[in-house]
């Protein structure tokens, strides 16, 4: 996570602009993603508790016609991480809108980015239903896009929203931390994290 001017924890990965494909694949020529992370020459992550918010990006980029590709790289996101981890119990956040003012998008193209957004979070958690794993959980916010929210670019939050988002992860994060003890009661837990923003 680059230096900024919020106290962010750094021991996370954090890439911005990065789609769903980006994050699975890496940058080709210029940084390696998942398998990378997870499988560094360092010792890589030994994910225990995985939080994504992951996609929007995809949306942001174009890809507002088709969010079932960036619903079939979350797949393989998992597949990836519980390949490497199958205890890992993994949280994706719903996906938050875009605000008012983002600079790219005249009104009716903001309105379609996100509904875009609504068609890909309600994709996500029928993914998530559909595989009947108690270990990969859907994660509601309340977070809305009014001006309090979010930073002068309408995509990114504000520190206010970023707090909004936070106390979602603190009220999801209770039912992994239980599943946590118990592994880490059969000695197969090293109490790390592996969170992705997008």
């Amino acid at each position: 996570c680059l230096p900024c001017r919020y106290p962010w924890d750094k021991g996370h990965e954090g890439h911005r602009a990065w789609t769903t494909k980006d994050v699975l694949e890496g940058k080709p020529g210029r940084e390696p993603g998942l398998r990378h992370w997870l499988q560094a020459p360092n010792g890589g992550v030994q994910a225990d508790i995985v939080l994504l918010m992951i996609g929007n990006n995809d949306i942001y980029k174009g890809f507002i016609n088709d969010v079932r590709r960036s619903v079939e790289n979350i797949e393989k996101i998992v597949k990836v991480l519980q390949a490497h981890n199958p205890a890992s119990f993994v949280l994706f956040m719903e996906l938050p809108k875009f605000g008012p003012r983002v600079n790219r998008w005249r009104p009716p193209q903001l309105k379609a980015a996100n509904k875009a957004i609504g068609r890909l979070n309600s994709a996500l958690a029928q993914m998530i239903l559909l595989r009947k794993d108690p270990k990969v959980q859907f994660v509601k916010q309340l977070l809305r896009p009014l001006p309090q929210f979010m930073s002068s670019d309408g995509v990114h939050h504000s520190p206010k929203g970023e707090a909004v988002l936070a106390s979602a992860w603190a009220a999801a994060l209770p039912l992994s931390l239980a599943h946590e003890i118990l592994v880490a009661k059969a000695g197969r837990s090293n109490n790390r994290t592996l969170g992705s923003t997008s």
